[in-house]
């Protein structure tokens, strides 16, 4: 869970220097980031579902 959120504050932090910068701000990334998260979260109930 900690690997999550600091995901989403590494993210959310290059997002927020891109967008300062005048750069093109990639919402996408924290997408990823989100479907990662969780994936990482129901990690458990699927493989309890596979092995049982």
């Amino acid at each position: 869970m900690a690997a999550c959120v600091a995901g989403m504050l590494y993210t959310a932090a290059k997002m927020a220097i891109s967008h300062r910068r005048g750069d093109d701000t990639n919402v996408s990334q924290l997408g990823w980031v989100f479907a990662a998260c969780v994936l990482i979260g129901s990690a458990s109930a699927i493989v309890g579902a596979l092995i049982g």
